[in-house]
């Protein structure tokens, strides 16, 4: 029996075997590196005998445990249990700068990481996936048409490598699609150090007053273009994983048809808000714009294949393509529909709390 137990696998434990014992010694002693060869039922109990380990340790450590960044696992690392929710928080935060540095190397220095971020992202899969999306539903003139820019909700990037993950996907669209308008950004975590990134080293216009998402696109008027023009310049909205109280304030914010046929956003998925069983309350109702606007747009998933999970996991893009009085006749909308005079302003959020 000790010669048995001794038998163990790569990570210390006693393998299942089958057979006599006095035929197992036998063997044993010819040759004691010989693998012993074990069926399909005893490789399925050293799995759960290790799975059973490793649950029984996590359990004993749990807080001190603290798992670091999946992002550049490398791929023959042994499965690690998952983090509890108290330690995900950390598992998605990196310090990228170093303040040892001068704020002027700190900014350069972050400069080469969203650019070395920006260029694995033209080259992953997922934004190969997803342009091609666009193009194949007709979206590529679209992105082409965009003039403005405007983000919310992409967080404290210079701390957490999710948040430059998504911050590099902007900056990917506007390199690939030549968007050359102003990019405006706000998010009330950003420190006074990426504020003056974004401003300094990106060229963004800071939005110096938290508007809760109620800022209206732009287009010229027929008095100060033509007609090809006005309607073809777009606003997109980049809002990762915001709160849908947002997304209403957007909406409300262009409620009416030449805005909202100039209006793209990338973000939560619209069509899971409706069709989902969460909707909101009664008394939010009447605020509820991505209610109100279900099935006037259109919506492509972004497809969930990023190298890391849970960035840009449902995620869509949204748009509304017909213009003027065509988004209205399609629908068989009355012009009441967009009166302002009964499609009220949401309430301002308490305490800056973007409610789902």
């Amino acid at each position: 029996m000790d010669n048995q137990n001794n038998l163990l696998d790569e990570d210390g434990f006693a393998l299942v075997l089958k057979g006599k014992k006095n035929k197992l010694l036998k063997r044993n002693e010819k040759n004691i590196n010989e693998v012993v060869k074990t069926t399909d039922r005893d490789v399925n109990r050293n799995n759960q005998a290790r799975n059973n380990y490793f649950k029984k340790q996590n359990n004993i450590n749990n807080n001190n445990v603290f798992l670091q960044s999946n992002y550049q696992e490398d791929s023959n690392e042994k499965e690690t249990p998952k983090p509890t929710i108290e330690n995900k928080k950390k598992k998605n935060n990196k310090l990228f700068v170093n303040h040892q540095l001068s704020i002027e190397e700190q900014l350069k220095r972050l400069n080469q990481q969203l650019s070395e971020q920006q260029e694995f992202m033209k080259n992953t899969e997922f934004f190969k996936v997803s342009t091609s999306l666009f193009t194949s539903n007709s979206c590529d003139d679209l992105f082409s048409n965009v003039h403005d820019i405007i983000c919310y909700g992409i967080g404290d990037f210079s701390q957490s490598k999710k948040c430059l993950d998504q911050l590099s996907l902007i900056t990917a669209i506007r390199s690939i699609y030549n968007i050359t308008g102003s990019v405006y950004i706000y998010d009330p975590v950003m420190s006074d150090f990426e504020k003056r990134f974004v401003t300094e080293e990106l060229g963004f216009k800071f939005i110096e007053q938290n508007e809760e998402c109620k800022r209206s696109v732009y287009y010229p008027t027929s008095a100060t273009s033509d007609s090809n023009v006005k309607n073809n310049y777009y606003t997109l909205f980049y809002m990762p994983f915001c709160g849908r109280k947002l997304y209403d304030n957007v909406l409300w914010a262009n409620w009416n048809v030449d805005s909202l046929s100039r209006l793209l956003i990338i973000g939560n998925s619209f069509n899971e808000y409706n069709e989902g069983l969460v909707q909101p309350r009664q008394s939010d109702i009447p605020y509820s714009y991505t209610k109100k606007v279900y099935q006037l747009y259109n919506e492509y998933r972004l497809p969930d294949i990023y190298p890391t999970k849970y960035i840009f996991h449902q995620l869509s893009i949204h748009h509304f393509k017909n213009h003027s009085q065509q988004l209205s006749e399609k629908h068989n909308l009355s012009p009441s529909y967009f009166d302002p005079s009964i499609n009220f302003e949401p309430p301002k959020l308490q305490d800056n709390n973007a409610e789902s």
